[in-house]
């Protein structure tokens, strides 16, 4: 700065101290004029700061307004976004300023990279984390500002604390910079691996098993909770660590289950009673189970190779007699007894397939153990098996049960003296459906579940229990048998807990629980056993889940996916069933939205009607904004009387019915929920009526309705349609379609 007199000069020097202070001041304007005017009469006319000849603001300083660590789930927006607030240089905030949002780490994205602060100085964009767990970073500038010192935070109000994970970043002459770091989750369970994935343990011993739990991206979810379980508690038990203990020589399976996925381990159980003879031993109980046309099923005991280790086999066949003996009989070259047949453990029970035979033939079967590489110097051979004799189906017969299978594999029961009725199939050794066949029931612990002849489970009492099943066909018994896990469960969830509206003296016209195989049938379809579904591709998939949590009854579920990136207006896939002539109708079914779910601006559809010449009255999972997510009556009929209300306004449009009884439902997030309607549409005149229930809790009581004059139905469709309008799917979404019900007078 220069003037014509020396700064010392008492009144003078003040004077322009005073002059440089008011015009630093944020709020000083007016004293500017007002000591501009003195400084007219009293400075001279050269007192001037450098660099000060305008007072226009820039942006110096940026700051966050959050005040805690930032954590989200991997492949998942947060659920707040990332919100910064720039300030001038008199510590103003600045609107119009644009603020730039770069992912750092991570490889997530953000969405606007580029934004303009509002009228309080800020900007704002969703950040969806990228699909590694750990720490991912953000960096947030102002791109035109000049560089500034960023030691200290931004002066924000005190409710707009800076967040303990956010750091300042030097400036590099583009403006102030800021960086957001996120621990980002794992997301929810998608596979779990047992390790190792098979294994021998000696009887009366036990091995670790471990289980890795993973999300989507293949990160460990270390707090997983895992349930272990053995297919055969007789020959292998296992603790709730995984850890195994081996009871008695054998094979089973060992499970391991985190939220709904499931990973497995075979386990061989050797027997431990053996001395080294040097000699591999010999096979005394081989038999022929069961045969078809053109194979047999044999079974054996293993035994030792002479050195306590599990002995190879080499299997042949002949004509019966066996005439010319051993050496003159086949190799056995096709089908799971195939030379040479690996030894699995000591003790173990054997079974294996020969495939290739002729039809209406006895055989006989026989095999040798032995250590060391086949036909060489270094093979060792125990004595010759005896002699196992059978005769192949003839032709156009199917041979006897080898497998059974029940259906469904698990299933709860919701009260005392309730039932489940559980089906049976039977196959022979290729796998052919056998027809004819008698099935033997049991239950494993009658206290908490019976069954009869037929299949049907009686709940007794509280508890889980196993019901056994195996078949009776051709002289011969399956050689295996099939358990199927009931639960019985008489806990409820909110209020109501099930699907417990259906108006009395209804009928049930589907009872779904989306554990049905699909088959073709002119197109895809789902059995309900009264009726079927069928089901339209879309842009994402579907999938029949194991399912232990539905607060119905059902133990799995259909899980439809949202693929990320998937434009608004489009469905992932839909399932529909014919409605057709029906003027009343329940629909009960119950859902969830998986952990993760995040808001569509413009509402989620779940289910619509067609109904003669009308477009369809549609259920829609509403987003409104500053609302949670909740179930709305929406309809696209030509008319309805009364008028219907717009789902956000609440108020004067044409769009839906709003809650009118109870109070506002709100979709929880991760948690299983029911939904119940009940609709007439009366003679088309303006006597229809609709109620609908969340959680067995009324929230829709109309009366007086016309749903476009139509008083029959057509096709009611689970039509998953995001959105329709604004933002296409963020990342990958799932939700959960539990058991289903309709029913009509």
């Amino acid at each position: 700065m220069t003037h014509t007199g020396r700064e010392g000069d008492g009144p003078l020097a003040f004077l322009i101290e005073v002059f440089r202070l008011i015009r630093r001041s944020s709020r000083g304007m007016i004293a500017v004029g007002a000591v501009a005017l003195l400084a007219t009469c009293i400075l001279p006319s050269d007192v001037v700061e450098e660099g000060e000849e305008q007072l226009d603001s820039e942006a110096t300083e940026l700051g966050l307004l959050h005040d805690s660590v930032l954590t989200g789930t991997v492949g998942s927006p947060l659920v707040d976004p990332v919100a910064a607030r720039v300030f001038d240089q008199y510590g103003d905030p600045m609107p119009g300023v644009t603020v730039q949002f770069t992912v750092e780490t991570g490889a997530g994205l953000v969405s606007p990279a580029l934004a303009t602060t509002d009228a309080n100085g800020d900007a704002r964009a969703v950040w969806t984390l990228g699909p590694g767990a750990g720490t991912q970073s953000l960096i947030v500038s102002t791109g035109t500002a000049s560089p500034t010192s960023t030691g200290g935070v931004a002066s924000l109000s005190s409710s707009s604390n800076r967040s303990a994970g956010v750091e300042s970043v030097p400036g590099n002459g583009n403006g102030p910079k800021r960086k957001v770091t996120a621990n980002a989750m794992p997301g929810p369970v998608d596979t779990v691996t047992v390790s190792p994935a098979s294994t021998s343990v000696n009887e009366g011993s036990g091995t670790q098993l471990s289980a890795e739990v993973e999300d989507e991206y293949e990160n460990s979810i270390a707090d997983a909770p895992v349930q272990w379980s053995s297919g055969n508690p007789t020959i292998a038990e296992v603790s709730a660590d995984g850890w195994v203990t081996a009871l008695n020589p054998g094979q089973t399976t060992i499970i391991a289950k985190s939220r709904g996925r499931t990973g497995a381990a075979d386990i061989a159980v050797v027997a431990t009673n053996c001395e080294e003879t040097g000699t591999p031993g010999t096979v005394s109980d081989l038999t022929v189970t069961s045969t078809t046309e053109s194979s047999a099923v044999l079974e054996f005991t293993e035994v030792d190779d002479g050195t306590c280790a599990p002995a190879d086999y080499d299997v042949r066949f002949a004509l019966h007699p066996i005439g010319f003996g051993w050496g003159s009989a086949t190799t056995v070259s096709e089908g799971t007894c195939a030379t040479v047949l690996e030894g699995a453990g000591i003790g173990v029970t054997r079974s294996c397939t020969i495939l290739g035979l002729d039809a209406g033939t006895e055989y006989d079967f026989q095999m040798v153990a032995f250590r060391g590489p086949l036909n060489t110097d270094e093979s060792v051979f125990g004595d010759l098996s005896n002699v196992a004799t059978g005769t192949t189906a003839a032709s156009g017969d199917t041979g006897p049960p080898a497998s059974v299978t029940v259906s469904p594999s698990s299933a709860r029961i919701r009260e005392i003296d309730g039932t489940y009725q559980l089906s049976a199939t039977a196959y022979d050794a290729d796998g052919n459906k056998l027809t004819g066949v008698d099935f033997s029931w049991e239950s494993l612990d009658p206290e908490v579940v019976t069954v009869n002849n037929t299949g049907l489970v009686t709940a007794k009492a509280v508890g889980t229990a196993l019901v056994t099943v195996w078949a009776t066909c051709c002289g011969s018994s399956s050689t295996t048998d099939a358990a199927a896990e009931m639960q019985v469960d008489t806990t409820t969830v909110g209020n109501g807990g099930s699907l417990s509206n259906v108006p009395s003296g209804w009928s049930l016209i589907s009872n779904q629980p989306w554990d049905a195989e699909w088959e073709m049938n002119g197109g895809d379809y789902v059995r309900d056993g009264s009726g079927s579904w069928w089901q339209e591709s879309g842009s994402g998939s579907f999938r029949i889940v194991s399912n232990q949590e539905d607060p119905v009854s059902a133990p799995s579920a259909l899980e439809i996916e949202f693929p990320g990136g998937m434009a608004t207006g489009n469905d992932p896939w839909s399932f529909w069933k014919s409605i057709s002539g029906y003027q009343q109708l329940y629909v009960g079914f119950v859902m969830k939205l998986e952990d993760g779910w995040v808001k569509q601006e413009n509402g989620q559809k779940i289910m619509h009607f067609n109904h003669g010449s009308a477009s369809g009255f549609i259920n829609w999972l509403t987003s409104c904004p500053g609302e949670a997510p909740g179930f709305t009556w929406r309809s696209n009929g030509p008319s309805q009387s009364p008028p219907m209300n717009d789902p956000c306004e609440k108020e004067g449009s044409d769009l839906a019915l709003v809650p009118n009884v109870g109070s506002d439902p709100s979709i929880p997030i991760g948690e299983w929920f029911t939904i119940e309607f009940i609709f007439d549409l009366g003679s088309g005149s303006g006597d229809g009526s609709l109620q609908a229930f969340m959680n067995g809790e009324k929230y829709l009581d109309y009366s007086g309705l016309t749903w476009g004059g139509e008083t029959s139905m057509d096709e009611l469709h689970f039509s998953l349609t995001w959105g329709g309008g604004g933002s296409p799917v963020p990342s990958t979404q799932r939700l959960l379609i539990g058991h289903t019900l309709l029913a009509t007078p």
